[in-house]
C-alpha cells in the first residue's frame, strides 16, 4: 500500500495558480528560470507537495497577484 502525502494546496487551488501563471508566463519553465529556481521546486510548490514562503513569494512578486494561501505576514 502507499501511504498518503499530505499536500499543502489542493487540487483545484493548484489548478487556478498554474492558470493565474500562465497567464505571464508561457510555461512552467519559463517561471522557474525567470525567478532562477529549479523547475523540480517550482513543480513540487505548485502541486502542493511542499510549502515554501520564500520560493511562494518570489513566484506571487513575478506574477504580480496573491496566489497562496500562506504567505500572509503575522
Amino acid at each position: 500500500m502507499i501511504p498518503q502525502c499530505r499536500r499543502f494546496i489542493g487540487k483545484r487551488q493548484s489548478k487556478k495558480i498554474k492558470d493565474a501563471i500562465r497567464k505571464k508566463f508561457p510555461t512552467i519553465k519559463a517561471l522557474a528560470e525567470h525567478i532562477n529556481e529549479p523547475p523540480s521546486h517550482v513543480y513540487s510548490l505548485l502541486n502542493g507537495y511542499t510549502a515554501s514562503r520564500r520560493l511562494a513569494r518570489k513566484i506571487e512578486k513575478a506574477v504580480g497577484e496573491k496566489l497562496f494561501p500562506y504567505t500572509e505576514e503575522k
